[in-house]
């Protein structure tokens, strides 16, 4: 569902947004939050443990159009604000926006169309970034989303059944990210995701549902 597309290196990515379907509201009430246990392992490095914490904000504003917004927040790096925004088609959720700022940045791009998640197809364009409000130039990207099929999944939130697996390798530049995602729904119940800069593994992090709503 909400997928954070390379948030370890703390990018923001943001979608100028083609019209949202709004024929059906996205099956969440606005407040409703999930909290996972949240795990990031960098080479020659302990694993650090915390929370991550994803609450559904409703319909929100950016460059403005309609869209739907989430904030993230963990307890690893509790200095970085995260805001995710979303197109919803009445089926599914299409990345359009994730912004990201500490106390005294803000790292900003801007994708020339949604970013499909959770399935099968691929899509690439171009992008352009923006460094506290400073153009720095085009990027391009690609996104592929593949479906692993069915399986079951045990999460601190339980043991769940007929859970579809997506794995989607993302590129943007010269960083790759590569995420398998285990859904129910709009769900996510565990996602494992590893990051790499040049071809070189820099992180990896995995987050596991700890409570929220489920379909």
């Amino acid at each position: 569902m909400f997928l954070r597309l390379l948030a370890c290196l703390l990018v923001v990515v943001a979608v100028q947004c083609t019209p949202a379907l709004f024929a059906s509201s996205p099956p969440f009430a606005p407040g409703a939050t999930w909290t996972y246990r949240y795990t990031v392992t960098r080479p020659s490095e302990a694993p650090a443990v915390g929370t991550l914490t994803t609450r559904y904000e409703g319909p929100a504003t950016y460059r403005g159009r309609q869209c739907y917004v989430t904030e993230v927040s963990d307890t690893i790096t509790p200095n970085v604000t995260e805001k995710d925004y979303y197109e919803w088609t009445g089926a599914e959720f299409r990345q359009i926006a994730i912004q990201t700022a500490t106390a005294d940045t803000t790292l900003e791009i801007v994708f020339d169309k949604t970013v499909p998640l959770d399935t099968e197809q691929s899509a690439s364009g171009t992008a352009e970034t923006y460094f506290n409000g400073a153009d720095q130039g085009p990027i391009p990207w690609h996104t592929a989303v593949r479906s692993l099929g069915a399986d079951t999944v045990s999460v601190p939130a339980g043991t769940f059944y007929n859970v579809h697996r997506w794995q989607t390798t993302f590129q943007f530049g010269a960083i790759q990210q590569v995420q398998t995602a285990a859904v129910v729904g709009l769900v996510d119940l565990r996602v494992d995701s590893e990051y790499y800069v040049n071809g070189a593994l820099r992180s990896s992090a995995s987050e596991e549902l700890i409570s929220g709503p489920v379909q």
